[in-house]
């Protein structure tokens, strides 16, 4: 499923300074890191402001599909630290 769903899929350059909300991301080890960066420790998130409305609204589908949610302030800082290295939907 993770596979599938890979391909629709870009990395955000590094300029980019921010993470759009409500976006689809994948949460990636960053190549500092080479020894987790296999394909299956990608983990697919979704990226919301108000973490409330999507943890009552949506986490009983998305759970089911591996989804998880993060705030952007924390993708951010996550990325910005080199932890992780996100992708988004084209």
């Amino acid at each position: 499923m993770i596979q599938s769903s890979l391909d629709r899929f870009a990395v955000i350059s590094q300029e980019r300074k921010t993470v759009p909300s409500d976006h689809l991301v994948y949460l990636t080890p960053s190549p500092l890191q080479p020894a987790v960066s296999r394909f299956d420790s990608y983990q697919l998130v979704l990226v919301l402001s108000d973490i409330n409305v999507a943890w009552t609204d949506r986490d009983w589908h998305l759970r089911g599909q591996d989804i998880v949610y993060l705030d952007p302030r924390l993708v951010l800082l996550l990325v910005k630290r080199g932890i992780a290295r996100a992708m988004e939907v084209r």
